[in-house]
C-alpha cells in the first residue's frame, strides 16, 4: 500500500508500501523506541539480526523524505543498540 502524505505547507509526501508500514509502526508509539527486529517483521514478516541493512535504508529514504519536506527537525531518531523513535512535532495554537 503506497501512501500520500501532505505536510504542514500543503506540499505531497509520496511513500513506498515500505515506508507508509514502518511510518506508521512508528507513528502507533511515539517516542518509544522500536527494536529493529520487530519493524522487519512488520514490514517484511521476517527478520535477520545480523544483516539489517534494508532497514537502514528504508529508514534513511523516509527520513530524508520527511526532513526536506517538513524542515531541519528529525522526525525519525535512531536510539540506541538498533531502535528507531518516532518524534512528532507538536504545535500548539497560541493563547488567547
Amino acid at each position: 500500500m503506497r501512501a500520500l502524505l501532505t505536510g504542514p505547507a500543503n506540499n505531497a509526501i509520496g511513500l513506498t508500501a515500505m515506508e507508509t508500514v514502518l511510518l506508521t509502526q512508528l507513528a502507533m508509539a511515539p517516542e518509544q523506541a522500536l527494536r529493529s527486529d520487530a519493524l522487519e517483521m512488520a514490514i517484511w514478516g521476517l527478520s535477520d539480526f545480523y544483516n539489517n541493512k534494508r532497514l537502514q535504508v528504508c529508514v534513511s529514504r523516509l527520513r530524508k523524505k520527511l526532513t526536506h519536506r517538513n524542515g531541519p527537525e528529525e522526525l525519525l531518531a535512531t536510539c540506541w543498540r538498533s531502535t528507531y523513535q518516532f518524534v512528532p512535532r507538536m504545535h500548539f495554537a497560541p493563547k488567547r
